[in-house]
């Protein structure tokens, strides 16, 4: 699966941001949640791949909305979607996007 590097930096309109909701507040994404953890897509758009039980999934990098930046840094979680459609060539239609079927921290990433 691929990760996202270290140095990898998010620029929020020249600001910075003390919290990951001030953040998705600024990108004005759209949040997928998994029971209460809610999160915002970062970087690339999901990209599909096969999951630990080898089945295919989609995945994307996250932050989770509540968690706080500390020091210009914020958690980075991997996020997988479920395919619920498979019979679709359309990845758009795939998943239910809003739904995250599991999620794992994936390091940190940089906040400016």
């Amino acid at each position: 699966m691929k990760k996202v590097e270290m140095s990898t930096k998010i620029n929020v309109n020249g600001s910075k941001v003390q919290t990951v909701q001030e953040f998705a507040a600024r990108r004005l994404e759209e949040v997928a949640s998994y029971g209460s953890a809610q999160f915002v897509i970062v970087g690339d758009d999901a990209y599909l791949g096969n999951n630990s039980s080898g089945e295919a999934a989609y995945f994307a990098h996250a932050v989770r909305l509540g968690d706080v930046i500390a020091y210009g840094w914020a958690p980075l979680y991997l996020i997988e979607f479920e395919i619920v459609n498979s019979e679709t060539e359309d990845g758009n239609d795939a998943c239910d996007w809003s739904v995250v079927s599991r999620y794992e921290e994936d390091g940190t990433i940089e906040v400016e």
